[in-house]
């Protein structure tokens, strides 16, 4: 409610649309008055791979050095390089490299650490940086992160690696990776060099949710270097995240600064006109919401005369969360350019007709039409 006010003076509102879901009332932004923006991928790939002496390519995530002048390093997994008083009976989460003194350095000094990464890693118990430290400590030349089976449905953001590094995310390859590892224990093979390199629209009653979608995975952004929310860029003044809070800021900025496409914004075309009342007749229709509307806004539902659901806002999309046989919806639109000639394309959900009255137009600049 109080960016309602905010949109009363005219400034322009734009909020993430959450992480959570894809579920039903997974949206955290819903009010129509508010820009809602989700979070979508893009085509910059922070690449990173290790090739197997085999010459598989395996591909991973990491920011990380490459090894120098594609020389050939052994593997040497984190769980036969035990020191004599560490077994993986006294320690199951050994294999996750957060601990030199369980380590004999003569058996990983110089060699590529296999380490594994488990659900731990995602909780924040285990860290990479520890990992890293490990490698670093008993003179290991880089560090491989395989995934543990059990850790789905979560995504791993490029990390900052100060070694040769790679986190395979695939549980599919990281097996490929431990039955090479497995194979060429015997035959003494290695490894070739590690080449450096959001919401889904959710239906908020009969209101569309998000507007629009912008760049949110893996995007840089400025860190405090004091900030505890993520100990893998503990100490860094940058960090990539992913989610709706990275999406939103491209389209504030846009908004502040203008479009991208700086001649297309002076000449937009139609506008889906939205006022401050038509936000609070849409509140003032919610049933018992008259004594909220007069505590946040200070003003009485009394004073207007006509109440409009979510569908009848004049949004660019159109709900209808539960269609009774048929509904008619308006929607106006302004010409802010040139006199244009339109015509209107649709698509209908399953099962359902639509008819789409005037399906072509002509209108000036200026002017209106229903």
């Amino acid at each position: 409610m109080a960016l309602l006010s905010a949109v009363k003076a005219g400034i322009f509102v734009v909020q993430a649309a959450g992480n959570t879901g894809p579920s039903p009332k997974s949206m955290s932004s819903f009010s129509p008055w508010i820009f809602t923006v989700g979070s979508a991928s893009h085509d910059r790939v922070y690449s990173n791979s290790i090739i197997l002496g085999n010459n598989v390519t395996i591909p991973g995530v990491g920011l990380a050095p490459g090894t120098e002048n594609d020389t050939m390093y052994t593997l040497i997994s984190a769980v036969h390089a035990l020191n004599n008083g560490t077994t993986v009976a006294d320690d199951m989460y050994v294999g996750e490299c957060q601990d030199p003194s369980k380590f004999n350095q003569d058996l990983i000094q110089g060699n590529l650490l296999i380490c594994s990464y488990s659900i731990r890693f995602v909780l924040g118990i285990s860290t990479v940086n520890h990992a890293l430290e490990t490698a670093k400590n008993l003179s290991a030349v880089g560090v491989v992160f395989y995934m543990d089976a059990f850790v789905i449905g979560f995504q791993l953001n490029p990390t900052p690696m100060k070694i040769p590094g790679i986190i395979i995310p695939s549980p599919e390859d990281s097996k490929v990776l431990l039955k090479y590892y497995n194979y060429s224990l015997e035959r003494d093979n290695m490894t070739k060099r590690i080449v450096k390199f959001g919401a889904l629209a959710t239906i908020c009653g009969e209101i569309m949710k998000p507007n629009l979608v912008a760049p949110g995975n893996s995007i840089w952004a400025a860190w405090s270097s004091v900030g505890a929310d993520s100990v893998e860029f503990q100490g860094e003044n940058f960090a990539m995240m992913s989610g709706t809070s990275m999406a939103a800021p491209h389209i504030a900025g846009l908004a502040h600064c203008g479009f991208v496409n700086a001649t297309a914004a002076l000449n937009p075309g139609l506008i889906f006109d939205s006022s401050y009342d038509n936000y609070m007749s849409f509140l003032c229709g919610i049933n018992g919401s008259a004594p909220v509307v007069l505590n946040y806004t200070g003003e009485s539902c009394w004073v207007y005369n006509s109440t409009i659901t979510g569908a009848d806002l004049n949004l660019p999309s159109i709900t209808i969360a539960k269609l009774n046989q048929s509904r008619t919806v308006l929607r106006s639109v302004t010409n802010v350019g040139g006199n244009e000639t339109y015509s209107v394309g649709w698509s209908a959900p399953f099962g359902v007709s639509v008819k789409v009255s005037p399906a072509h137009f002509y209108i000036a600049s200026g002017e209106k039409q229903v």
